[in-house]
């Protein structure tokens, strides 16, 4: 995991996991208010991650992620996700 501030003064601090379960632990730590999913993370892709997000009663995040269609297994796999 990384840490660093953009030094816009707004007070923003910005955690880089580079994994999907770092990803998670990160999220859990800190409580993010946005999450950025990459479309191919190792050890745990980005419908995993977004799952267990949601599934945090206390964690109220806005998720973005990169989206290509590339089955229609895609599509019901990102719902199941909360995406």
């Amino acid at each position: 995991m990384e840490a660093f501030s953009p030094g816009s003064g707004q007070g923003h601090e910005v955690y880089v996991a580079h994994d999907g379960r770092a990803a998670v632990d990160t999220a859990q730590m800190f409580h993010p208010q946005v999450v950025l999913l990459d479309i191919g993370l190792p050890k745990m892709d980005r419908y995993e991650v977004a799952k267990r997000l949601r599934e945090w009663p206390e964690m109220r995040i806005e998720l973005v992620y990169s989206w290509r269609k590339t089955t229609s297994g895609s599509t019901r796999d990102a719902r199941r996700a909360g995406m």
